[in-house]
């Protein structure tokens, strides 16, 4: 990357087990991965800020992990928006899922067991090729979740979920994986017309 990180951007390369965290701190980048993290203070400002130095032109990955509370939506900034392939979202805060959907190049997408409830509009990331839900607390899925047509890999685990949508074996399928879900019963009727989905 051309561009210097700010100060408040620590940089964590991917052979370091740990970087050092300070008051400063609001963001981690791991140059490899191309990954950014949103620390405790971090704000939707703050990443607006951070894209108007050209660090985020060559973002992949944006974590948003537990402890990033105030980062409650994804603004939409072109070089986010371009670049932008997984997300990461753990914040039991974020509520900015307008915002989520919208990123339209999106290809993989991972729900963590802080997060309440994922909301219909799903369906508008058109690009999502793998999504995986892992809230515990999530007891029904997006609507319009078989409605995703690049979607080859569904992971759901450990959420109270007690039915998955019928339109699922309409979709490319490639892999399902359901663990912890004692609460689901039955799989939709149409999985079995899945001809994607491997054994």
């Amino acid at each position: 990357m051309s561009v210097s990180p700010p100060e408040y951007v620590a940089v964590w390369p991917d052979d370091e087990p740990s970087v050092d965290i300070t008051n400063k701190t609001l963001f981690t980048w791991r140059p490899e991965a191309r990954e950014l993290g949103a620390g405790a203070k971090a704000t939707p400002e703050d990443l607006v800020a951070l894209a108007q130095t050209g660090f985020l032109d060559e973002i992949r990955l944006l974590r948003i992990d537990e402890w990033a509370k105030k980062l409650t939506v994804i603004p939409g900034l072109p070089a986010v928006t371009s670049s932008l392939m997984s997300v990461l979202i753990e914040s039991p805060k974020f509520d900015g899922w307008e915002s989520l959907y919208a990123l339209e190049h999106l290809e993989e997408l991972t729900i963590g067991e802080k997060v309440t409830q994922v909301p219909d509009g799903l369906g508008r990331l058109k690009g999502l090729k793998r999504l995986a839900i892992k809230g515990r607390r999530i007891k029904t899925l997006p609507g319009d979740l078989a409605t995703l047509p690049a979607l080859t890999h569904l992971t759901i685990v450990n959420a109270g979920i007690a039915s998955l949508p019928e339109g699922l074996g309409a979709l490319p399928l490639e892999e399902l994986q359901l663990s912890w879900t004692r609460k689901l019963k039955a799989l939709p009727e149409s999985l079995g017309e899945c001809a994607t989905l491997r054994a």
